[in-house]
């Protein structure tokens, strides 16, 4: 299965121990595609993750297991077809 995009906002950027320990649950892989601090208190992730299973779990998940997560967004990827 292809990858997926998956960007979220943490409101320290001491949570992302917490993502990357939920996220050895959750994905195959996880890779970090760019990372950014939008204001004081809003640092904002985007990763390409492999998930391991499908579902609205993903996010639910997250949310219990990351600290000061939100704006979470799962993006499947685009399916391309020759036409």
């Amino acid at each position: 299965t292809p990858d997926y995009t998956l960007s979220f906002c943490l409101s320290t950027p001491d949570s992302i121990d917490q993502f990357h320990q939920a996220g050895e649950k959750l994905f195959h892989k996880t890779v970090l595609r760019s990372s950014s601090q939008i204001d004081s208190d809003t640092y904002e992730y985007v990763y390409t993750v492999h998930p391991r299973q499908m579902g609205e779990g993903i996010i639910a998940a997250l949310h219990t297991q990351v600290p000061g997560i939100s704006r979470i967004s799962l993006i499947q990827p685009e399916t391309f077809v020759d036409v």
